[in-house]
């Protein structure tokens, strides 16, 4: 057992630095340079999540997305509400909204990152 875990490479991976736009993983309606986008269902009920962060990955500290200006949106489909479920250090609160459509939820989500990156400045 000793010798399995000193076989074990105990150096954690670095994250490459990533241009948005070249990254097909991001969104490319939001203005971000890092965003993914999860679909879930369960007993019926449809929810997406984006998940975002308006700092670059190979600036946040340890490598660890809550460490950064990060967001975590959820949409139930079926309720047709969404909300915010997580957020960092200066990114503004969210309340939760009517969202009918994926468009909707997505524009909603450019207009916090829009908000979100002004008051950075």
């Amino acid at each position: 057992m000793l010798s399995m875990l000193t076989a074990v490479n105990t150096t954690l991976p670095t994250v490459p630095a990533m241009n948005p736009a070249s990254d097909p993983s991001n969104l490319p309606s939001l203005p971000c340079p890092f965003s993914r986008h999860r679909s879930h269902e369960l007993a019926g009920n449809k929810s997406s999540i984006v998940r975002l962060s308006l700092d670059e990955p190979d600036t946040w500290p340890n490598h660890i997305i809550e460490n950064s200006r990060h967001a975590t949106f959820i949409w139930h489909q079926n309720e047709e509400r969404m909300l915010l479920l997580t957020y960092g250090v200066g990114m503004s609160k969210f309340r939760k909204q009517k969202c009918d459509s994926p468009q909707m939820f997505l524009d909603k989500i450019y207009s916090y990152i829009t908000k979100n990156q002004e008051q950075k400045s």
